[in-house]
């Protein structure tokens, strides 16, 4: 009987073992694991500033995917004063259940003058604690620092330049000083921001000049401003004085002809969208108007990298011995069958000489672009430097590479009637940053003189605004007889 007891004992015992060893490993398994030493991870959304002004609006977040955010903090100390900007839970609003915020995401906000700090430096302090059974309960800890200098005084800007004349297509060169190095400064047209570039004058590196344009087609004066931003996120405007001049631009009516049709169609056929090439005045439309601003877009991207110094000198070239068929700024009404289809602005002047005739460079510059450029054609396109582009289209053969550097007169290739072209010339733009100009201006060495160099001038020898000059009868640049004889396409 005895043995027979035993005998039932010693595998219940072994079960019992067996039963035990197995919860011990589960309760070791379940500890390591709350044991375990990974800190959160802490990031900021937007990069935390070097110097901060105006108030900031930061995302935190603290992500531990293995026990879960127990607690986030931050504060920001400045001259022994800690400042505590977000602390969850908040103090007395208890611990979270383990695991149940493996990331936990919260707006700041930094306002140093709401939160009266004062301008020097700062230190903004994020820590996070997850639910971890490290450190006898208190978690695994992270912290990310980051030093600050607070300023909160705007930037001041000089005038430098006098009061200058602008007409509309027009531009102008704005010379101001900067009380501070400003990773932003220029000239504010409207809605348009023209940037300034410094390093010109070495005597001053708060020196900066910005070349500026009007649209062609603004009505009235659009408010214009000099403006610079600082480090820390300041901004400042003033005024920026100028005479503005009221100007209408020569309207013209071009017929479209079935021949003319047939020849769009052939030059832009593997360009057209599906359909278009059915109907040749359909194809026309898609040229004259899509492919035209897609041209645009593809100049204004061209022209945003900017070659800081100025590379020109004096008043730019025209082609020689050509005769002017289109004007700056005509408005062009295209007629099919005697009735409007269309109606676009012609951004340049087309110049027209002998059938392929040599096309100088107006000014020194750097080739930015050659190639084909949709209703322009075969198109080189030189960076003046200070934010001055000039662009000649329709050329039947190019002379010059991308990267190039060109003199005043060099020929960079020959006229012709690639892209949207009734016959052979050159079509020639002038652009200041992303807007088309009038290149007339740019012609005129007197124009040149008076509204160009000499504010570089005075600007080099430290001069500050010369007195306002009266402004010109019959606007900038162009006479008020001036006349074109015949027109082109």
């Amino acid at each position: 009987m005895a043995s027979s007891v035993f005998a039932i004992r010693r595998p219940l015992a072994a079960a019992l073992g067996l039963l035990g060893a197995a919860l011990v490993a589960l309760v070791l398994w379940f500890a390591l694991g709350r044991l375990e030493g990974t800190p959160p991870h802490l990031s900021v959304q937007p990069d935390v500033p070097a110097a901060l002004g105006p108030a900031l609006e930061l995302t935190v977040t603290a992500e531990d995917a293995q026990s879960g955010v127990r607690r986030l903090r931050v504060e920001l100390t400045q001259a022994g004063r800690d400042i505590v900007l977000l602390e969850d839970p908040p103090p007395g609003g208890g611990r979270p259940e383990a695991g149940k915020a493996s990331r936990v995401s919260r707006a700041v906000r930094l306002d140093p003058r709401a939160q009266g700090l004062a301008d020097g430096p700062a230190v903004l302090r994020i820590t996070a604690a997850d639910a971890s059974w490290r450190g006898w309960g208190r978690g695994n800890a992270a912290e990310r620092r980051f030093e600050l200098r607070i300023d909160t005084r705007p930037p001041r800007i000089e005038n430098r330049g006098p009061q200058t004349a602008v007409a509309p297509g027009g531009s102008g060169l704005a010379v101001y000083r900067l009380s501070e190095p400003c990773p932003q400064s220029g000239v504010r047209v409207g809605e348009e921001f023209f940037p300034g570039r410094g390093g010109l004058f070495p005597e001053d590196p708060l020196v900066h000049a910005a070349l500026f344009a009007l649209p062609h087609d603004a009505p009235t004066a659009p408010g214009l401003v000099l403006e610079a931003r600082d480090e820390a996120g300041n901004r400042t405007q003033v005024p920026l004085p100028v005479f503005f001049h009221k100007r209408s631009f020569r309207r013209d009516a071009i017929p479209v002809s079935e021949a003319f049709l047939r020849q769009v169609l052939a030059e832009f056929e593997r360009l057209l969208p599906p359909g278009r090439a059915d109907d040749p005045k359909e194809a026309f439309l898609w040229v004259n108007r899509d492919l035209r601003r897609e041209n645009h877009r593809a100049l204004t991207e061209l022209t945003r990298t900017v070659r800081p110094e100025i590379l020109w000198e004096g008043a730019f070239l025209r082609m020689p011995n050509a005769a002017p068929r289109a004007g700056f700024a005509d408005r062009r009404t295209y007629l099919y069958d005697g009735r409007p289809i269309d109606a676009q602005d012609h951004l340049g002047v087309d110049l027209a000489s002998t059938a392929q005739a040599p096309v100088p460079a107006a000014n020194s510059g750097v080739v930015a672009f050659v190639g084909p450029l949709g209703i322009y054609g075969q198109t080189v396109l030189v960076d003046h430097g200070l934010g001055l582009f000039s662009m000649y289209g329709h050329l039947s053969a190019v002379a010059v590479s991308a990267g190039e550097r060109v003199a005043r007169g060099q020929t960079l290739g020959r006229t012709g009637s690639t892209g949207l072209a009734a016959g052979d010339h050159l079509h020639f733009s002038l652009i200041v940053h992303h807007r088309f100009v009038d290149p007339v201006e740019w012609w005129d060495p007197l124009w040149i003189q008076e509204r160009v160099l000499r504010k570089l001038e005075a600007a080099r020898k430290g001069e500050g605004a010369a007195p306002a000059a009266a402004p010109p009868k019959e606007g900038p640049g162009r006479p008020a007889a001036a006349k074109r004889p015949g027109r082109g396409r």
